[in-house]
């Protein structure tokens, strides 16, 4: 009687701790997710040039603004089970300290971008690059100010945080941009 009466508070006090935004949930055998930190699994692009870099890796990932239009495609794999932002940025280094901003979303609890984690882009020779989400959003924002020469690296980075802007995590890929 005393076991399964400390079962039952235990297993009452783990679903008070989840239902109240905190703690962790078993989504497969022995690994934990925090219900309030999204999970940043994968992000690849495909460059101007059509490589993917879900397939072919990361080296000699190039954009150029002659090829295919400038056009290319960022998608990522984010798992969480509560609201969560992403941003798409660009740095001259692989760290999120100086990098320039070129897409921001928002995802609600109701999945709203779980079917559409990707954003159409084009890299123009003015050094403006324009992203397009799945729901039309437009944002142009200019690199000029990253660019010293051409060709260039620079970093792609996929940031996301939880609803609270909180617990952060991102990941780099590098791009040369001609």
């Amino acid at each position: 009687m005393l076991k399964s009466a400390l079962f039952l508070t235990f297993f009452i006090s783990s679903l008070l701790l989840v239902g109240c935004g905190g703690g962790s949930i078993e989504v497969s055998a022995g690994y934990y997710v925090d219900v309030n930190d999204p999970e940043l699994r994968q992000v690849d692009i495909i460059d101007t040039y059509g490589t993917n870099s879900e397939f072919e890796g990361v080296s000699d990932l190039a954009i150029s603004p002659y090829l295919n239009n400038g056009e290319f495609e960022v998608f990522w794999n984010i798992l969480s089970y509560d609201d969560y932002y992403v941003d798409v940025r660009i740095n001259t280094v692989p760290t999120l300290a100086g990098s320039q901003l070129i897409f921001s979303d928002y995802c609600d609890s109701n999945y709203s971008c779980y079917d559409h984690q990707y954003l159409y882009c084009q890299y123009q020779s003015d050094f403006d690059v324009l992203c397009e989400n799945y729901l039309g959003d437009v944002k142009v924002e200019n690199i000029t100010g990253m660019i010293n020469t051409i060709p260039q690296e620079l970093f792609l980075i996929v940031d996301t945080c939880n609803g609270y802007g909180e617990n952060c995590t991102y990941q780099t890929i590098p791009v040369l941009f001609e």
